[in-house]
């Protein structure tokens, strides 16, 4: 949870319980019922669950009144968010994974990027599971494991590869790779 809030840019400390707060504090914010969002997080109890109406910035604007949907009127819009960023690429990538073999109950196996520059740079130890059918698990090694590796790269290649954005593609790419090798 440390690596995610540091990765994340958070500058509040955060804790694995921080988790279901903020889902449920957007999903307020989204206009999702508070009694949906009690039946969501398990609670018995309302009044647990307006907790965190405490710390929700409900959006004004985009309250309607019944009177205004009666007459056809609709409420103000919220403008459209912003688009994302730019996102400064890494290189062309090569995943290597080893055969998948059972651990128990769950398929395992491990993996290595390499960023194909000049001299190539390989990030080995990541581990990938099945955690249950059709749902894959990457364990990446501690940053300190690839810093002889990410020194071959070029500064703005060394943030990139330390960004979550980084991390959600390597799940996504070696997500499918894991599940189309082993179904």
């Amino acid at each position: 949870m440390s690596r995610a809030v540091v990765m994340a840019g958070l500058s509040k400390p955060a804790t694995p319980h921080s988790l279901p707060h903020s889902f449920a504090t957007h999903l307020l914010e989204s206009g999702t019922d508070i009694r949906f969002i009690q039946t969501l997080l398990g609670h018995a109890n309302l009044e647990t669950t307006t907790i965190y109406t405490k710390v929700s910035v409900l959006k004004q604007a985009s309250i309607s009144s019944p009177l205004d949907q009666l007459q056809g009127a609709t409420a103000p819009q919220p403008s459209p968010a912003p688009a994302p960023a730019a996102v400064n690429p890494v290189g062309r990538l090569r995943i290597d994974m080893q055969p998948i073999e059972k651990d128990g109950e769950q398929r395992v196996t491990t993996a290595t990027i390499t960023i194909l520059n000049e001299s190539p740079v390989q990030l080995s130890g990541i581990v990938i599971r099945e955690a249950r059918p059709g749902w894959v698990a990457m364990e990446l090694p501690p940053e300190e494991a690839w810093s002889e590796s990410l020194a071959w790269l070029s500064g703005p290649q060394r943030e990139r590869v330390k960004s979550a954005d980084f991390c959600e593609l390597l799940q996504r790419r070696l997500g499918q790779t894991f599940l189309e090798r082993c179904c």
